[in-house]
């Protein structure tokens, strides 16, 4: 990092949010702010929270952005890889999901990036944009629930499911034993 850029993450690093707009208040050139903004997102330094009315894009340092479950800020997972790229994407296949989040040490399949997908899509966060045709073209989806930087991920839990009244009760393995 050369040292300009250096002094302006100093000052960007401090703000809650920021866009390209912001760095320019800086004194740093728009074009100039982009690529910072392109390198410190890729580089894991900055994570986008939101987009504005307008369509600017809102970042915060990831040291400002808690993690649900309190875990450092930003776990390299193939999940957080493949949301990241979905966000960055106006429409994307399972094969560009894959191309995309295979970066930072992890290597993401395809068939990984379908079943992702597959559980996005009964979730609600995706649309399709246009199904598959199987041998001849892949589905195209859109993402419709941006919900923050961190990437949902799927939870296998226990859970007693009662026929009688039809009801579900999650519980916790440990509770159980704890009884005898």
């Amino acid at each position: 990092m050369r040292q300009k850029e250096k002094d302006t993450w100093t000052r960007v690093s401090e703000l809650d949010e920021f866009c390209a707009a912001s760095l320019a208040e800086f004194g740093v050139p728009l074009e100039t702010a982009r690529g910072y903004l392109a390198r410190w997102e890729r580089d894991r330094m900055i994570a986008l929270v939101r987009q504005g009315g307008d369509g600017t894009l809102i970042y915060a340092p990831l040291q400002r952005v808690a993690s649900p479950d309190g875990a450092k800020p930003f776990a390299i997972t193939p999940e957080n890889n493949m949301w990241t790229a979905m966000r960055g994407l106006r429409e994307f296949t399972a094969a560009d999901l894959a191309a995309y989040a295979s970066n930072g040490g992890i290597d993401v399949s395809e068939a990984t990036a379908k079943t992702y997908l597959t559980h996005l899509l009964d979730a609600g966060y995706l649309k399709v944009l246009r199904r598959a045709i199987p041998g001849r073209r892949p589905a195209q989806y859109r993402l419709l629930r941006n919900t923050g930087p961190f990437g949902p991920c799927v939870k296998r839990v226990k859970v007693l499911a009662d026929p009688n009244t039809e009801a579900l009760s999650v519980y916790e393995e440990a509770s159980i034993w704890q009884r005898f």
